[in-house]
C-alpha cells in the first residue's frame, strides 16, 4: 500500500530504535519507506506484465536487494533494405486519364449562372419540347442575355416596371459579326462567354422575340428586379432598419454632440489649468528672486566683516582702546 509522507511535528513523539534492533524491523515497515514510483500509463494499463516486473525490480534495487536483468520489449526500429520495402510495398500506381488538361475556370466550363427554376421549366415543356435547336442551354443563355442587358440600359427598372424596353429595342444585341460570333459578347455586360449554341442568327433571334414575351412576363411579375434572387442590400430610401435579409450595412460613425453643459466644463478647466500653471511660474520667479538677494545678502555680510578686520588693524595701530561693540553683528528687533 502506498504510504503518505507527514511533516514531523515537535508536538508529536517519534519513536527512537537503537541499532541492534533495526534487522527485527517488519518487512511491510520497510515497504512504506520506498517512495512510489510514477509509471506513466493509465491505471488500467499498471497491470502489464513486463512493466509490473519492472517496477518490482526498481523497488528491489532500492531496498538493496538481488536485481534481474528486466526490460519492457518494444519492435525494433532499423532500416528495412529496399529490396524488402519494394518487396513489402510494389509501386503500382498508373497515371489516371482523368488529369486535368485545360486552366479554363468552373464557371467557363458550367455555362451561364442563370438556371431555370419550375416556372421555366414549364413553359420550355410546353414550348420547345420538339424543338431541336432551342436547348435548355440555349434557353438559359438567351434568358440571362435578357436579363444582362436590361441591367445595363435600364438599371432602374424597379421604379417602374411596366416600361420595360421592348424587343425591337433589344433585337440588334443578338446579331452575329463576319466570325459568326455574337454580337452580344462585345458589350461586356457580363463575364461568360455565350455562343447560343452556333444556331444561325435567323433562328436565334426568332427564339429571342419568343422568349422575350415569357421573360417579360416574369420581370414584372418580380416589379422590375432579376428573376434570379440575388443578395438584398441596404436601401436608402427605406426606413424600416430591421429586416434580417438586408446584408453589407453601411457603418455609420455617430459625432458625439457636444453640449452648452460639456463646453462649459471644458472652458473651465482650461481656465483652471492657466491659472495653475501662472500660479506656478510666479512661484518660481518670486524663488528666484529670493535666491538673489541671499547672494548679495552674503556679498554685503563678506564686505562688511573685511572691513571690521581693517578697522581692527587700523586700532592697535593708533593705540586707540575702546570696546569692540561696532565689531560685531547685533541681534535686530523684530519691528511689531
Amino acid at each position: 500500500a502506498r504510504f503518505r509522507q507527514r511533516k514531523i511535528s515537535v508536538k508529536q513523539s517519534l519513536q527512537i530504535i537503537p541499532q541492534s534492533e533495526i534487522a527485527d524491523i517488519d518487512d511491510e515497515a520497510q515497504q512504506r519507506d520506498v517512495q512510489p514510483l510514477e509509471t506513466g500509463v493509465e491505471k488500467h494499463e499498471e497491470e502489464e506484465v513486463h512493466l509490473q516486473q519492472v517496477i518490482n525490480a526498481s523497488q528491489a534495487a532500492a531496498l538493496g536487494g538481488k536485481v534481474e536483468n528486466v526490460y519492457i520489449p518494444t519492435r525494433g526500429c532499423t532500416k528495412i533494405p529496399i529490396e524488402e520495402y519494394n518487396k513489402l510495398y510494389p509501386d503500382r500506381f498508373v497515371e489516371p486519364a482523368s488529369y486535368i488538361r485545360f486552366s479554363s475556370t468552373v464557371e467557363d466550363t458550367s455555362g451561364v449562372p442563370y438556371c431555370m427554376d419550375e416556372i421555366d421549366e414549364e413553359y420550355y415543356t410546353k414550348t420547345f419540347t420538339s424543338d431541336p435547336v432551342c436547348t435548355r442551354d440555349v434557353f438559359e443563355e438567351i434568358m440571362y442575355a435578357f436579363e444582362c442587358l436590361i441591367d445595363v440600359k435600364q438599371p432602374y427598372l424597379h421604379l417602374n416596371p411596366n416600361e420595360i424596353l421592348p424587343f425591337e429595342s433589344l433585337r440588334d444585341e443578338f446579331g452575329y459579326d463576319d466570325d459568326d460570333e455574337p454580337l452580344i459578347n462585345d458589350n461586356h455586360t457580363f463575364p461568360y462567354q455565350i455562343t447560343f449554341g452556333h444556331i444561325p442568327a435567323s433562328a436565334l433571334l426568332k427564339l429571342a422575340e419568343q422568349i422575350y414575351t415569357h421573360w417579360r412576363a416574369r420581370r414584372i411579375e418580380r416589379n422590375g428586379k432579376p428573376i434570379t434572387p440575388s443578395l438584398r442590400f441596404e436601401d436608402v430610401n427605406d426606413k424600416d432598419d430591421s429586416d434580417p435579409y438586408v446584408c453589407f450595412r453601411r457603418r455609420e460613425v455617430r459625432q458625439v454632440r457636444k453640449t452648452r453643459r460639456a463646453d462649459a466644463q471644458a472652458s473651465e478647466r482650461l481656465r483652471r489649468l492657466r491659472a495653475e500653471m501662472e500660479m506656478a511660474k510666479n512661484l518660481v520667479e518670486l524663488v528666484l528672486k529670493r535666491e538673489q538677494l541671499r547672494k548679495e545678502s552674503l556679498i554685503v555680510e563678506l564686505d562688511v566683516f573685511q572691513q571690521r578686520c581693517r578697522v581692527k588693524e587700523v586700532k592697535r595701530k593708533l593705540g586707540i582702546k575702546g570696546d569692540d561693540e561696532d565689531l560685531v553683528n547685533h541681534k535686530k528687533k523684530k519691528v511689531v
